[in-house]
């Protein structure tokens, strides 16, 4: 039996009504998973300690370990009293041979320790570059979050808002000098708050209370569950630049997906982030609808200085990792000095004195410089087999 018309037209409205009422919420919750992605991130991060994290990049006691071992060789090599003295390395004990051949020894161990400590201190500067950025990025990542100094209180207080903060100047575009991109705790807030009653059709959570114009006295209820559903949500809250990228990219891709209209100015804007099954657009029959508007007077994109911030955050930690990359190619180079040294030591006993003066001839003493040394094909770690150390040297 076929369906009346207007019947068939009523289905149709239905589905479609219900269709926009999913697509609205899910939206939300998209984009407050978005959001709390970054404030997880601020919130987790903005105490750490700029040295635990540089540290966790490199173990930097490699160096002061490669540069105390080159130092015993200079100790056993410079001991006049021991007749043959021995040197623990990576390739076995060595017995060095006593007599002229020693103080040669002495000399040589001597300039890679010299080479060693000037790698250490340029290393060193790299570690104190390293750690002023990260300490500068975890500062950073406070004020992604809110503009006050002090978040000790944040799991139960909104920080950003007030008795006097009224909703629709909170949440509305930089064109009435709003709340609105300026603080993550608010932006979160006009997000999920609902305007009255319960909701859990804002950003997939029950919230028992509701904020509208200057009611302040269930904010903080409305901040709480909104801070304990963000913790509880599966996300990725590592503060690595690549993290911190792909959250704000989130956000970005979700940040004008949809449109709006605010009845007050009779005007749309493109820069809208929330919708609800009950209010399909900014605003409903003259009453602001849970969502932020980042417009512009001239319909652009305004400045979310929490994005700025967070991405501040981003490029201070990729200083402070160029920095520890800087340091793990000097500390490539040093220890590849000391594999060099001990390795030939090993097999001193293949040289003489007559040797040793051949090649301390060639370089008048002075043996070689180091970046000569390290670029050299020899010293390439992918190469095995080492060339006589008496070549090394003349190289």
């Amino acid at each position: 039996m076929l369906l009346n018309p207007a019947f068939r037209l009523l289905i149709c409205v239905s589905i479609l009504s219900l269709w926009l009422q999913v697509c609205a919420e899910n939206f939300n919750r998209r984009v407050c998973r978005a959001m709390c992605r970054i404030y997880r991130i601020a919130l987790k991060h903005h105490n750490d300690s700029a040295s635990a994290y540089v540290g966790s990049k490199l173990d930097w006691g490699r160096f002061d370990g490669s540069y105390k071992r080159a130092e015993r060789c200079v100790e056993a090599t410079g001991n006049r009293t021991e007749r043959e003295p021995e040197l623990e390395t990576d390739f076995g004990s060595v017995k060095l041979p006593s007599g002229p051949v020693t103080v040669k020894l002495h000399e040589l161990c001597a300039s890679f320790a010299s080479r060693m400590r000037g790698i250490m201190k340029k290393a060193e500067g790299f570690k104190s570059e390293a750690e002023s950025a990260a300490r500068k990025a975890f500062n950073s990542l406070g004020e992604v979050i809110t503009t006050e100094n002090n978040l000790t209180h944040i799991a139960r207080k909104p920080l950003g808002l007030n008795e006097s903060t009224n909703r629709q100047t909170a949440c509305n575009s930089h064109t009435r000098g709003s709340g609105a991109e300026a603080q993550l705790t608010v932006d979160l807030m006009c997000l999920c708050g609902p305007e009255g009653g319960t909701s859990e059709k804002a950003c997939g959570f029950l919230i028992g209370h509701y904020w509208y114009s200057s009611c302040y006295k269930d904010v903080g209820s409305i901040w709480s569950k909104i801070h304990n559903d963000c913790l509880q949500l599966p996300l990725v809250d590592d503060a690595s630049p690549s993290n911190i990228d792909a959250s704000v990219e989130h956000f970005d891709q979700l940040l004008g997906a949809q449109s709006g209209t605010h009845a007050e100015v009779k005007a749309n804007s493109s820069w809208i982030i929330g919708n609800t099954a009950e209010y399909l657009g900014s605003t409903q029959d003259g009453h602001p609808a849970m969502c932020v508007d980042y417009a512009n007077s001239d319909g652009s994109l305004g400045e979310i200085k929490w994005i700025t911030q967070i991405n501040k955050t981003r490029n201070l930690l990729l200083e402070a990792e160029a920095a520890i990359g800087k340091a793990k190619k000097l500390l490539e180079r040093m220890e590849f000095l000391l594999v060099v040294l001990e390795k030939e030591l090993s097999g001193i006993g293949i040289f003489n004195e007559a040797n040793f003066n051949i090649f301390l001839k060639r370089k008048d003493g002075r043996g070689f410089p180091e970046g000569e040394l390290y670029d050299s094909s020899a010293f390439h770690p992918s190469v095995t087999t080492l060339l006589p150390f008496a070549v090394l040297l003349s190289m």
